[in-house]
């Protein structure tokens, strides 16, 4: 399996906390730094440790995590600066806990693949895929997975994975309906049984499966970027596309989300990015204070209509949203008060680049007034500017406005620059 697919499934044997929305992953710029995939590492050492490097990685890539783990121990105590290994290794070490016996031996195997994943962030070898994996581990290697209130769901799922991971899978399939069976609406049980078929290339069963996994719940992402993930390996690029898209929609604060979006963009040679849109005192680093009043360089290319921004977000503060929002006794940042200050800023650079008054705007303008007059400014904010105050508005966005934010990935975020 790839690194992105380990990613898939190693996620079955962690235990399943909410990436937590914290203000860092508002900054979505961040994530669209391609994947900073460093030169593999020469294999070091004499010709055995070379071969045994080799047949580790093969073994991984068919399924076989257990078979692979001692030779994969074996080349990274050969060079313990060989990403690909150390990654390779962590998730064997993953797959391992699920079939230990002993709760704290469990445990210790999750505890040693965090910190594997965190030395792979260290090397800078694919740092998405290792920093999402760190995220959602628990610095101590966390408890066991817990899949329902129902012990006897619970047992199915363990059995299921237990089989999983030993690479049974007929059985692991069989345990997995009957959890389903137990409990229709069981997420994770639908997700992997697709995951079985994905893993065996039966790629008709895996996209009914995850099909199916979608209409348990249409607003997470995991299904969407799995399903993503099988058609890319499928070349239907177009169709990988749009489901990596309905990942960032279902979750577009949760960091795994963009990770199919990403994992695209590399496939297919697309630097994903926001329009560039900075104030000129966001330019220069000046965050809290968006305005340019009082900045004598900040005349040209129609760049002193950002005073518009700071007046706007300036009256929202000082009354405008206790006005509409009466049923919120404190203020925040809101969707509405970042398009308007946004849009008041567009509409005016765009009546001054129309009359004459400037001959050209900056780049920012610019893609500023392209956003508004294609109506996407808001998905614009919810994905590229939200911060907790901004976000608190996306679920009620979404519900009218989700073709919006689908064009605004499709056309402005997927598209090569």
């Amino acid at each position: 399996m790839n690194a992105a697919r380990s990613v898939a499934r190693a996620r079955s044997f962690l235990s399943r906390i909410a990436v937590c929305c914290g203000g860092g992953l508002f900054c979505l710029l961040l994530i669209f730094q391609p994947a900073r995939l460093v030169a593999q590492s020469k294999p070091s050492g004499d010709g055995a440790a070379t071969a045994a490097r080799t047949r580790a990685l093969q073994l991984y890539s068919e399924g076989k995590h257990l078979e692979a783990l001692p030779l994969l121990e074996q080349a990274a105590a050969a060079n313990p600066a060989d990403g690909a290994v150390l990654q390779h290794l962590a998730f064997a070490l993953i797959t391992q806990s699920h079939t230990l016996a002993d709760p704290a031996a469990r445990k210790a195997a999750r505890f040693r693949a965090r910190a594997i994943f965190l030395r792979q962030v260290e090397l800078g070898y694919n740092v998405e895929v290792a920093q999402s994996l760190v995220d959602k581990m628990p610095p101590d290697g966390g408890n066991d997975d817990t899949f329902s209130t129902r012990a006897e769901v619970n047992k199915v799922m363990q059995e299921g994975e237990s089989f999983f991971a030993s690479r049974q899978l007929d059985k692991a399939v069989a345990a997995y309906e009957h959890a389903l069976e137990l409990e229709p609406k069981l997420y994770e049980a639908a997700l992997y049984i697709a995951d079985v078929y994905f893993l065996q290339q039966n790629w008709t069963k895996a996209a009914e499966w995850y099909a199916r996994t979608i209409s348990i719940d249409p607003e997470r992402e995991t299904a969407y970027r799995y399903w993503s993930d099988a058609l890319l390996k499928q070349g239907k690029m177009a169709e990988s596309r749009a489901k990596a898209v309905e990942a960032i929609i279902g979750e577009p604060y949760n960091r795994s989300a963009w990770v199919g979006l990403i994992q695209w963009g590399q496939a297919n040679g697309v630097e994903l990015a926001h329009p560039h849109i900075e104030s000129p005192n966001e330019a220069k680093g000046n965050k809290t204070n968006l305005g340019v009043a009082g900045d004598p360089s900040a005349g040209s290319g129609g760049a002193l209509n950002w005073q518009l921004y700071e007046a706007t977000r300036t009256a929202w503060s000082k009354g405008r949203f206790a006005k509409e929002f009466p049923a919120e006794a404190t203020y925040r940042h809101s969707l509405r008060e970042e398009a308007e200050a946004l849009r008041a800023v567009a509409e005016a650079a765009a009546k001054e680049l129309q009359s004459g008054k400037v001959k050209t705007l900056d780049e920012s303008l610019a893609n500023l007034i392209k956003l508004n007059n294609a109506g996407l400014l808001e998905a614009y904010i919810l994905f590229a500017r939200a911060d907790e105050g901004i976000a608190h508005d996306y679920a009620e966005y979404r519900k009218i406005n989700r073709d919006k934010l689908r064009r605004y990935l499709m056309e402005f975020v997927t598209v090569k620059k």
